[in-house]
């Protein structure tokens, strides 16, 4: 019944984050819906949703779904009274629709291998006969023609550029696992192991940095408890399914009816694990209820088990499971009570009390010495200690990342603020060397490239240091927030300007005599080179993809031609409808012409598509906000702050290798480049207007602040920061 009560709040909770989408009712986003932008004249919303609130992943709403759905079915199908089926009915009719929307190719997959164990549980009472009826001939068409149909669907959305990106991360970690099993072929890797050594093989890829097992079961098994542990999975398996076939052909109708809904559950688990792997509650406590009821579903009150007294040894196991549990939850408080103490550490680091965060810190350490991530936590927490105070904590640090990294060489982030740490103390030649290591854990990161040319530089390795420089430049996207990065576009950030780091500009003028005409545009609006190529407009030829265009837009609304801008956006459009930032931009231009409402409604569609990289159209809606209500300072306020997405950095080393949450941060010292001036326009405008007011809960020093940690390198924000950013 618990399963069947969870199923249906499933349901309900998909319902409303679905009509929330479509209609903006604030329940999982804030986020307009596409009903206020559409309305009758356009109801049908440019591209589809994705169900995943209920479990906050799609692929984990997708297995409890489809794993669910063959049970609530053959209960539908047997329960006695009919207001149990009609209930269960409606749940099923739900599932089936959550499923839809989840878009999980696994769980379509899976629904296709339990849809053919219905099946078989269908035709094999009728094999008795000298000829199937037609009606089982038609039931084995319908199947035909329904598994070719999902097998098309699930091929023709492979294609999509997520989905490919996806698709090549998973190959990665199968081969990741292989590469385990051949080194490990007896005892494996270690169980919940595989995160950690996956480092050791391949360099870490956006797709694969937060994922701790291989995305398929069986593999992962294989990769941390070797052959014997792949074997006994088979061998549970093979007891597991001659114990249900047995009972099945035992049993009377409307248990194999249920019967049939588990081993249908169990199969759609079991192929939905050849691409990912589940180890969460939610998603395995379904699969453990089906298995059980298989094995024990048939004991009841009126068929109890037989009583049978331990004797011997077994007498013995039931005080000695009971002290081992008593001495498990005696760990587990210790651990708990640590993870407290650590975070609690950040806490009083934040505040600045660094004496009483490594005290906490030491006392995490005591209650759980084995954890390893306390010894990177504590590294952290004396790098931030030692910008304010060199002189008592810079050597501290140093050594507590060098011994830290020694056990954990592959924490990109450890090996980067190593390497600002030693840049403090004046050693380039080491901080080169660690942010070398960095590079090699995550290459894509175009941050890590631009400060290993800062440190080499300043080594004396100039030549080296522009090779860097230009293999940063070439990992950044031109053009601004189109996809989520861990990092913002840097080109326009005053970190190219500093005249102590002559090389930045020189490497930036190299990259900008290698861009085509239009990439070239691009550069001139970030960086202000107004002079520069000024017939460099004439000689373009006609935008001819979204890249050309929205290039072309970027450039004349720097020029100051909003009607230029607005009509080179709106061919970037046509090439690729899907981007949140260019319809921001197009709500700039179209503001800019006085055309309030084109302006409005192409903000809100930016939001829609997506409020993080389409969050400059806030700024338009405050500005609207303000000529219609200038007394709503509350909105417009909140507009102005949403008009800058947060720069988040998403690392997931603690929680793979470790299996806890920790802090993985950037120490202040490593002085990563942000957006630049220009893109924190609606955060100067905010301080400005917190300024002016008589609130005291209004401060525009922590607006400063604010956009000095964004982007260190605006002096504007440093300068009005005073002694909070000293």
């Amino acid at each position: 019944m618990a399963l069947f009560l969870v199923a249906a709040l499933v349901v309900v909770i998909s319902a409303a984050e679905l009509l929330s989408w479509y209609f903006g009712l604030g329940f999982g986003s804030a986020a307009p819906g596409w009903w206020a932008i559409g309305g009758w004249a356009d109801p049908l919303p440019p591209v589809g949703y994705r169900l995943a609130l209920a479990f906050n992943v799609a692929t984990w709403l997708s297995n409890f779904t489809v794993v669910s759905l063959p049970i609530v079915l053959a209960w539908a199908l047997t329960a006695r009274r009919r207001e149990d089926r009609q209930a269960l009915g409606l749940v099923v009719l739900g599932l089936v629709w959550v499923l839809l929307f989840s878009l999980s190719r696994g769980a379509f997959l899976g629904l296709v291998a339990g849809v053919g164990v219905g099946l078989a549980g269908y035709l094999l009472p009728q094999l008795r006969l000298k000829r199937l009826p037609r009606r089982a001939l038609g039931a084995l068409a319908a199947f035909l023609i329904f598994a070719g149909a999902v097998v098309l669907y699930v091929i023709s959305i492979s294609g999509a550029a997520g989905r490919a990106s996806g698709d090549q991360g998973r190959l990665d970690l199968w081969q990741g696992a292989l590469e385990m099993a051949q080194q490990e072929p007896f005892t494996g890797a270690g169980v919940y192991q595989f995160g950690y050594f996956m480092r050791d093989l391949q360099p870490i890829t956006p797709t694969t940095a937060h994922l701790k097992t291989a995305h398929n079961l069986y593999l992962n098994t294989l990769a941390e408890l070797g052959v014997p542990g792949l074997l006994v999975l088979g061998g549970l398996g093979i007891a597991f399914g001659w114990t249900l076939w047995h009972r099945w052909r035992l049993d009377y109708r409307g248990h194999r009816v249920r019967l049939i809904g588990i081993m249908a559950s169990l199969t759609t688990f079991a192929v939905q694990s050849v691409v990912d792997t589940f180890t969460y509650t939610s998603t395995v406590l379904p699969v453990l209820i089906a298995a059980a009821y298989g094995v024990a579903g048939h004991i009841h009150a009126s068929n109890k088990p037989p009583r049978l007294a331990p004797s011997g040894i077994a007498a013995l196991l039931r005080p000695a499971l009971a002290v081992a549990v008593l001495a498990y939850g005696f760990w587990l408080l210790r651990v708990d009570l640590a993870q407290v103490q650590s975070l609690q550490a950040y806490v009083a680091s934040l505040d600045g009390d660094h004496a009483k965060a490594l005290s906490q810190l030491e006392r995490a350490q005591a209650l759980d010495p084995d954890l390893r991530l306390y010894d990177l936590q504590r590294a952290y927490l004396l790098g931030v200690a030692a910008e304010e105070d060199p002189a008592t904590y810079l050597g501290k640090a140093i050594a507590a990342y060098q011994r830290a990294l020694e056990d954990d060489p592959n924490y990109d982030i450890g090996q980067a603020n190593l390497a600002a740490l030693l840049a403090q103390a004046g050693d380039f030649e080491g901080a080169a060397a660690a942010m070398q290591r960095a590079t090699s854990l995550r290459p894509d990161l175009a941050v890590y490239w631009l400060k290993l040319g800062d440190y080499q530089a300043a080594a004396d390795q100039e030549a080296t240091a522009l090779e860097s420089y230009a293999q940063g430049i070439s990992l950044v996207n031109l053009v601004p927030m189109t996809v989520r990065t861990p990092f913002p576009v840097p080109f326009g950030s005053g970190y190219w300007e500093d005249e102590a780091a002559p090389w930045r500009q020189t490497a930036l003028e190299n990259a900008y005599a290698g861009f085509g005409p239009f990439g070239r545009l691009f550069l001139i609006a970030y960086r202000d080179w107004g002079a520069q190529d000024a017939d460099l407009l004439t000689e373009l030829p006609a935008p001819a993809d979204f890249f050309q265009a929205s290039a072309l837009g970027f450039y004349q609304a720097y020029q100051g031609n909003p009607a230029a801008a607005a009509a080179a956006y709106e061919q970037a459009l046509a090439f690729d409808d899907g981007q949140p930032w260019v319809y921001a931009q197009l709500a700039r231009a179209r503001l800019a012409l006085g055309e309030n409402d084109a302006a409005e409604q192409a903000a809100q569609h930016a939001l829609f598509l997506d409020a993080y990289t389409g969050a400059e159209a806030h700024a338009v809606l405050a500005a609207l906000a303000h000529q219609r209500t200038p007394e709503e300072e509350t909105r417009i306020n909140a507009h102005l702050i949403r008009a800058v997405p947060p720069r988040i950095v998403i690392q997931s080393y603690f929680d793979v290798v470790f299996g806890q949450p920790g802090v993985e941060a950037y120490l202040p010292q490593l002085a990563l480049p942000g957006w630049g001036e220009a893109f924190y326009a609606p955060w100067f405008e905010l301080a400005e207007r917190y300024a002016a007011d008589d609130d005291p809960d209004t401060d525009p020093v922590d607006v400063y602040r604010a956009i000095w940690q964004h982007d260190p390198y605006i002096e504007r924000a440093r300068l009005a920061c005073g002694a909070a950013c000293a």
